[in-house]
């Protein structure tokens, strides 16, 4: 925990109470500082920092008129014995919005190189406070004289923390993602946690393993070696036996992979109050990801470099996406809809293919040909895209009557299928994928599962033909997956299409025999085509 680059502007905190806080430019010093996560909440902060401001604070904070969270967030600052502190409202100009745009896209550095992130995690909004009383649960008065009380040893890994308002804010993910340490401050206890582990203050109990979806553990190496990079213009060698290995290269890759969809699945379940910032809001953490260039190119929340697993996310509860009111992202990416994001999907990679894997990687092998992002500020290539963003791919792509003649063949033993729109007018030339596949819409939801038929009438959630991502890819060799794209057609003659859906196809079957189904399969009456996706 030593010295780290400051952000531009800190809070210098006096260890005399007596003395007032004040705004220092650091100018690129190195310094330790506490930083804070908070929630703003639907009121404004009434103090704030503006240019007209700047000179005030510069000479002294008006402690009194801070909101109490903000005051609390500098006692904590001063009995752990930080002189730095960085609040986002105090340390950069609310209404100077070059100023903004300048600091965002450095806020995630700011919270990867703070020592300790102190997170107002019971407050819904600034004027709350972190250092509140506390609801503790105590039993009844016990024993002859009265005078005893059973309290929990331990609560619940994800109280106050996950349920928390602030595990709802969209900004907060990355600030947590990124932080190296944080203190939860929750309704009923303090809560450490850093990526060796959780610590309660309830319990001596220290957590090896991560007990939320969040994976610290797999994220904070990735963060340590970026930041050092950053710092000192060095990428970290990798060793020679690394590099000449392929399946230890697709290994690391997977590794990365996993901790990035942790984050996604993290982030994908908050909110933001402006859909705009949804690419926005998780462009820091994708600069950390990628701060080598080992992902690829990023594509609106997905990497060039693995781009047929990153294609195949689906709604975590198989159910309808929420369509946002604007354009946020292409079709195919998961940051075009909103709603918890499955990650499972998302992480599978090349080193789980089954021996015969070269044969289908040469039939199936989504390949990513080019991209066209139209980023809103060029500067930001982890940014916001514009409507009109592209890639350009090469797959395996097979009509609805070419599926259906596969199915006859009777490999399929289950499957999901869903769309991402909901699915309100239900098409029945999706549903009768094939004359002896069965559909059913599953009552409250939209997914749609292998079993019996109902006719529909044909709606907004037209599919024109599926498109390969994934297959025969699993952790068991007694299972093989058929991951596959629902596609539209935007225009057939330019061959643009567009995502409508998702489809997950499983097969369980003995070793002998998944070689025997693999040929069936790629036997099967699969056409190579090149697609523009939008």
């Amino acid at each position: 925990m030593g010295p780290a680059p400051l952000p531009k502007r800190v809070i210098e905190v006096p260890t005399d109470p007596a003395q007032s806080c004040r705004i220092r430019t650091t100018d690129n010093k190195l310094g330790r500082y506490a930083i804070l996560s908070h929630c703003w909440g639907s009121s404004d902060i009434t103090m704030k920092l503006k240019d007209s401001l700047i000179a005030e604070f510069q000479n002294t904070i008006p402690y009194e008129e801070l909101p109490r969270s903000f005051q609390d967030a500098i006692q904590i600052t001063r009995r752990l014995g930080f002189k730095y502190l960085w609040i986002d409202a105090l340390c950069i100009s609310q209404d100077n919005a070059e100023e903004w745009a300048e600091e965002a896209p450095k806020m995630s550095l700011y919270y990867g190189r703070s020592s300790l992130m102190i997170s107002a995690t019971a407050a819904e909004d600034s004027t709350r406070g972190i250092l509140t009383n506390r609801h503790i649960r105590y039993s009844p008065l016990l024993g002859k004289g009265r005078n005893y009380q059973l309290r929990p040893g331990q609560l619940s890994s994800s109280y106050g923390i996950d349920s928390s308002m602030l595990a709802t804010r969209g900004w907060a993910a990355q600030e947590r993602v990124l932080a190296p340490r944080i203190v939860h401050y929750t309704t009923h206890q303090m809560v450490w946690e850093c990526g060796h582990g959780h610590e309660f203050e309830a319990s001596k109990t220290k957590y090896a393993k991560h007990i939320w979806d969040l994976d610290k553990a797999a994220i904070q190496p990735l963060v340590t070696d970026a930041l050092q990079a950053i710092d000192t213009g060095e990428v970290p060698r990798r060793s020679e036996s690394v590099t000449q290995n392929a399946e230890r290269a697709d290994l690391n890759l997977s590794k990365r992979l996993d901790a990035w969809h942790s984050c996604v699945q993290e982030y994908s379940r908050r909110n933001l109050a402006l859909s705009s910032d949804k690419l926005h809001a998780i462009s820091g953490i994708a600069g950390i990801i990628n701060y080598d260039g080992e992902m690829g190119e990023y594509l609106a929340g997905v990497w060039s470099k693995h781009l047929g697993a990153g294609l195949a996310w689906s709604n975590a509860n198989w159910s309808p996406f929420d369509t946002p009111p604007i354009y946020t992202a292409p079709s195919w990416s998961w940051t075009s809809v909103n709603g918890p994001v499955e990650p499972d999907t998302l992480g599978r990679t090349t080193e789980f293919l089954l021996p015969h894997r070269d044969k289908w990687l040469a039939q199936f092998d989504l390949k990513f040909i080019r991209s066209e992002m139209i980023l809103q500020s060029p500067r930001n290539t982890y940014g916001t895209v514009m409507e009109g963003s592209h890639i350009v791919v090469e797959g395996a792509c097979i009509t609805k009557s070419g599926f259906s003649h596969l199915q006859q063949t009777d490999i399929f033993t289950r499957g999901n299928l869903a769309f991402d729109n909901g699915n309100k007018e239900p098409c029945s030339c999706n549903l009768s994928l094939v004359e002896e596949i069965e559909a059913v819409l599953i009552a409250g939801t939209d997914m749609i599962a292998i079993g019996s038929r109902e006719e529909f009438t044909c709606g907004d959630s037209h599919c024109d033909f599926y498109l390969f991502l994934l297959g025969d890819c699993w952790y068991s060799r007694r299972q093989a997956v058929i991951d596959l794209l629902l596609m539209s057609w935007v225009s057939r003659g330019a061959a643009v299409a567009k995502r409508v859906g998702y489809a997950k196809i499983l097969l369980e079957l003995p070793d002998e025999e998944l070689e025997t189904v693999s040929d069936r399969i790629c036997a099967a009456d699969w056409k190579r085509m090149e697609l523009r996706l939008v």
